[in-house]
Parts: structure tokens; sequence; C-alpha cells
């Protein structure tokens, strides 16, 4: 992923192997914008799938009662870190 937003999303090309130049690669990716926009939307939405995929586990797992505070927390935790308040969420 860091090697196709470096190179424009042009080229399917494969990262490099070696290890210093994988962190030229990152560093570049990292020093421009626009990529950091592209990349900070592709963790995300990784992050919202796993997100999801977890609720829906402990939805399974531990019942409807402890699922939905659990989502709860979970989506009051997400918009205080996107709004910038702060506020107290039970363990």
């Amino acid at each position: 992923m860091l090697h196709r937003l470096a190179c424009g999303l042009h080229t399917p090309a494969p990262p490099p192997a070696d290890p210093a130049a994988r962190r030229a690669l990152a560093q570049a990716v990292a020093a421009a914008p626009a990529r950091q926009a592209l990349l900070r939307g592709a963790l995300a939405a990784t992050v919202r799938a796993s997100s999801a995929r977890q609720a829906l586990a402990g939805l399974l797992t531990a019942g409807l009662g402890n699922a939905a505070r659990y989502v709860g927390r979970k989506v009051t935790k997400a918009w205080l870190s996107r709004t910038g308040a702060t506020g107290a969420l039970g363990a």
C-alpha cells in the first residue's frame, strides 16, 4: 500500500524488500499531505472494519445486553475522540 501511495497509485509494483528502502518509502509517503490523507483514510477503514467484526462477535458471544453496552461505550469513545471532548467512560 505504501508503495502505491508513493507512486501516485499508478503502479502495482511490489514494495522494496530492503528495510532501509521501505523506511525511505514510508517517509516519502508521510511527507506528502495528500498521501497522508489517503493513508489516514485507509487505516481508518481498516480499524472500522475490525471494530465492526469485534462488535458482532461480542453480540454473538456475550448476549444482547452486554453487547449493547459494549458497543455504546465504543461509539461514545469514538465520538469523543473525533470531537476532542473529554468525558468519563466506564471501564
